[in-house]
């Protein structure tokens, strides 16, 4: 791999990361219900008044923390890497809460962000996995959770996904007797995030890929 095919790598990589946070944070504009995985960090957010990147920090840390300890021997020192990634990622979610500041109140204007939100998030996941560098953390206990299962990865992001909405869920209806973050747009996203990713990865990861001078077996 060359320094040009290396910048490519880095620069797939980042974009890849803006975009997912991106996604992720208009998920959360839409009132429909955020994605799976921020369902539990905005309930207890709004409950503890604790500002919702640093409780997405924590739960990146543990998601970190468990996929090391469940790792098998040896472990990576690579895993270790997404402790940085998750505090940079938790800022990438605050700078875009900021940049987004609007809400929408027409039925169609939330689907449509709703949609625009999914693609990016599948958009943003596709660059990342593709270039292979720092796992996201979340993606990272998906894949950890689908091996101890036996059921590989997709299966693992659906237990880890279903998990995190029903303790948020159930937190929600405890404290404040509704659901926080949980919604509609929850259970879409649940669905079809994977579907345009599988869309993503067919249209263009051979393409990145070779451009990155990444082949199949790298």
């Amino acid at each position: 791999m060359n320094r040009r095919e290396t910048v490519w790598r880095v620069l797939f990589y980042l974009a890849g990361t803006v975009l997912l946070s991106i996604g992720l944070t208009l998920n959360t504009k839409t009132e429909l219900g955020t994605a799976p995985i921020l369902t539990l960090p905005l309930a207890l957010s709004e409950i503890l008044q604790i500002h919702f990147s640093v409780l997405v920090f924590i739960l990146y840390a543990v998601f970190t923390t468990l996929s090391f300890l469940l790792a098998q021997r040896p472990r990576s020192v690579k895993i270790l890497l997404q402790f940085p990634f998750s505090f940079v990622f938790s800022m990438l979610l605050e700078l875009w809460g900021g940049v987004f500041s609007f809400s929408f109140t027409a039925v169609w204007q939330q689907y449509l962000l709703l949609l625009a939100a999914m693609m990016l998030t599948a958009a943003g996941v596709s660059g990342m996995i593709n270039m292979e560098l720092i796992t996201n953390p979340a993606d990272g206990f998906a894949n950890t959770v689908g091996r101890l299962t036996g059921k590989g990865v997709g299966t693992g992001k659906n237990i880890v996904d279903i998990t995190c909405a029903l303790c948020a869920m159930l937190i929600g209806l405890a404290v404040r007797h509704r659901m926080i973050g949980v919604g509609i747009g929850t259970l879409i996203s649940m669905i079809v995030v994977g579907r345009f990713i599988a869309v993503f990865q067919k249209l263009f990861r051979e393409k990145m890929r070779k451009c990155a001078g990444m082949n199949e077996n790298a």
